[in-house]
């Protein structure tokens, strides 16, 4: 996964200051062309049609009840 490998080129980064106006958009061009990708499809498809459908009055038929599991997979 993406976010994995995002996780892993972050490791011993220094770590900024935003208040102190350090450039840290080239950093993020790299994330994003590695997450990008993967976030496409909700981005331009999932996103705007639940937004769609949620105005429509369709919560009911789109959002279900969570539900838990323990770690042996048992409903809780």
């Amino acid at each position: 996964m993406a976010i994995n490998r995002v996780e892993h080129m972050s490791r011993g980064k220094q770590w900024m200051y935003l208040n102190t106006g350090q450039n840290f958009e080239g950093a993020l061009e790299v994330h994003e062309e590695v997450i990008g990708p993967e976030t496409s499809w909700e981005l331009t498809e999932a996103m705007p049609t639940t937004q769609r459908k949620l105005a429509e009055g369709h919560a009911t038929d789109m959002l279900f009840p969570c539900m838990f599991f323990d770690s042996r997979g048992q409903n809780v």
